[in-house]
């Protein structure tokens, strides 16, 4: 726990978030035959990597007075007590020196930044961590609360659109997650509908829907954090994959029924950008459909 206490941060309290921050990326430094790598244990969930590993170890250390555990209107936060400031809480060895180094450069370089987490997210098994959770979601939200109390927003109703679309060409490729993706999609269609409705302003009705939207948006994330888990953590939590599967299973089969429901209520909201029938049912539900290559000039490359 030397990030506790080392660096410019001096003895400020930090969060468990950044804590499960900097020792993610340790581990990605420390190499392979490190022992310390293997208590590094995570798994990449809702926001980003976690470990239930090291915040057992940290509400342990709390326990035995280790570490000071403060906690403020904002946020939760953890330093080391006085007497243990400057000693180690580990004993000593070559591997858990060179360990405690890492961490110490990690922490030295650390900083909240948007950038940080950026690099972090980076490392993700799947870039939708990026198109969807940093970039289109947190926009949508703002955008959503800045309309639900009638007050101007910096993001656009294109600037969502953007967004979202580029989350629906980031949506991982494997087929495991080919439920998910189409209430997804019903998700995508249901938005776009009503950020481009002809309707002027927004009424309560409107309101109701936007706020099922929204709720909407964070339940489709938690399902895929979960289906994401199942498949993508360390070797010590494969005894909890099962348990997982059935929460995955679970999460997915709520959503289906609710965005059956859910599209009911938009099918009043027509969006005045609305494609060819045609082709909005193979954007929205490419499994039905054959695709071919293009190949350019291939009456040319079979005829030489």
């Amino acid at each position: 726990m030397q990030i506790l206490s080392s660096g410019k941060r001096g003895d400020a309290p930090i969060t468990k978030e950044q804590i499960l921050e900097v020792l993610f990326q340790t581990k990605e430094i420390l190499p392979g035959d490190n022992p310390v790598k293997s208590h590094l244990a995570y798994y990449w969930y809702v926001d980003g990597p976690y470990s239930e590993n090291i915040c057992s170890s940290i509400d342990s250390l709390v326990d035995m007075g280790v570490i000071i555990y403060h906690k403020t209107a904002r946020c939760e936060a953890y330093k080391l007590a006085p007497a243990h400031a400057r000693t180690p809480i580990a004993p000593r060895d070559g591997h858990v020196d060179r360990a405690a180094e890492a961490v110490g450069r990690v922490a030295k370089t650390f900083a909240d930044t948007d950038a940080t987490v950026d690099g972090i997210y980076a490392k993700a098994p799947f870039r939708w961590y990026v198109a969807y959770r940093r970039k289109f979601q947190p926009r949508f939200e703002s955008y959503a609360k800045a309309a639900l109390d009638d007050r101007e927003c910096k993001y656009t109703r294109d600037d969502i659109s953007d967004h979202l679309d580029d989350a629906v060409l980031e949506y991982p490729a494997p087929p495991k997650f080919m439920e998910h993706r189409m209430i997804f999609m019903d998700f995508s269609k249901m938005l776009n509908s009503l950020l481009y409705s002809s309707e002027p302003g927004i009424d309560d009705v409107r309101k109701e829907m936007l706020v099922t939207l929204l709720n909407l948006a964070e339940r489709i994330w938690e399902a895929f954090a979960e289906g994401v888990r199942v498949s993508h953590h360390d070797g010590y939590y494969d005894g909890k994959a099962e348990q997982w599967k059935d929460a995955y299973r679970s999460s997915m089969g709520t959503l289906d029924s609710d965005i059956i429901r859910y599209a009911k209520k938009f099918e009043s909201v027509r969006d005045d950008r609305r494609l060819a029938p045609g082709i909005e049912d193979m954007v929205l539900h490419p499994e039905k459909y054959e695709f071919k290559p293009y190949v350019v000039n291939a009456e040319n490359r079979a005829n030489s």
